[in-house]
């Protein structure tokens, strides 16, 4: 299986291909959309919501992300790579997202910054009610 890494000149590429390739899974990293080929795609992401969407609407990555996933392929987001994921960020404003999850990302109170493990949780009644595309499998291990 190879692993494809989207990088847009931005984010932690370096980093998420070591440590896919210490795992010794192919990774391949991927400056335009049409060089998309597999079926496991990864959306690493370090910076702002702002210039990282301004970034994959410039480069059409925006699109390609969004057939991928109506193709029924595997995508990752990592870090900002989830974030953008939702349909809006409130960092940098009120920032339109790719809109593939039903939820946005909330600003941090007191304009903290957090680079450490969070829990995360999500109510079973909210998962269930997402909308996700119809091809889109997403893995729950325990809710």
């Amino acid at each position: 299986m190879l692993v494809e890494i989207v990088d847009i000149g931005a984010g932690n590429i370096s980093s998420v291909e070591n440590l896919i390739q210490k795992l010794n899974v192919p990774t391949k990293i991927i400056t335009n959309p049409k060089d998309i080929s597999s079926d496991f795609l990864i959306l690493p992401g370090v910076g702002s919501a702002k210039f990282y969407m301004q970034k994959l609407k410039e480069t059409a990555f925006d699109i390609a992300i969004k057939k991928h996933i109506k193709q029924g392929k595997k995508l990752l987001g990592i870090c900002l790579g989830f974030q953008v994921l939702g349909k809006y960020s409130q960092e940098d404003g009120e920032i339109e997202c790719l809109g593939v999850l039903d939820g946005y990302t909330k600003r941090l109170e007191n304009n903290k910054s957090t680079n450490a493990w969070r829990d995360f949780s999500i109510k079973k009644e909210d998962f269930e009610k997402q909308n996700f595309y119809p091809n889109l499998k997403l893995t729950k291990k325990e809710i």
